[in-house]
């Protein structure tokens, strides 16, 4: 992978492209993992950043969701809880197909990764969302 600078009018590569040219088909389970290296955006040079991999931004996600989640349960009365419960339910399969179309309208040369990063967006909404409702008064 490079990038054209217009400013130079050549193509060029940061070490951040660097290295995901060199990791790249290293995968075992290539249908369940993302891509390894895979860059998902741009950046411009001298600006670049660490970039967290999207299964690492997934399982922080994710852990954040459990725990809102989880405090957000606790006080709820048991028809409440039901009621969080099925919506959750629901958010997932609506996460999903979000994840699918995510990775669909990207026309990523890493479909996978592009998925999990919708996984990972959709998770971060929905922690937000969550936790605007414990910040609610009641």
């Amino acid at each position: 992978m490079c990038y054209f600078n217009t400013r130079t009018g050549a193509f060029e590569q940061t070490d951040r492209l660097r290295k995901a040219n060199s990791e790249q088909g290293n995968s075992i389970l290539p249908e369940l993992a993302a891509e390894p290296g895979a860059v998902l955006s741009a950046e411009a040079v001298g600006q670049e950043s660490v970039e967290i991999s999207v299964n690492d931004r997934l399982n922080k996600a994710d852990a954040e969701l459990n725990d809102v989640y989880r405090r957000l349960l606790k006080p709820l009365s048991p028809a409440r809880k039901i009621q969080l419960q099925n919506e959750q339910r629901a958010w997932l399969k609506d996460r999903d197909t979000f994840a699918a179309i995510h990775a669909n309208q990207s026309w990523s040369p890493f479909p996978n990764a592009s998925r999990i990063e919708g996984l990972a967006i959709a998770t971060e909404i929905r922690v937000a969302e969550l936790g605007k409702r414990m910040a609610a008064p009641k």
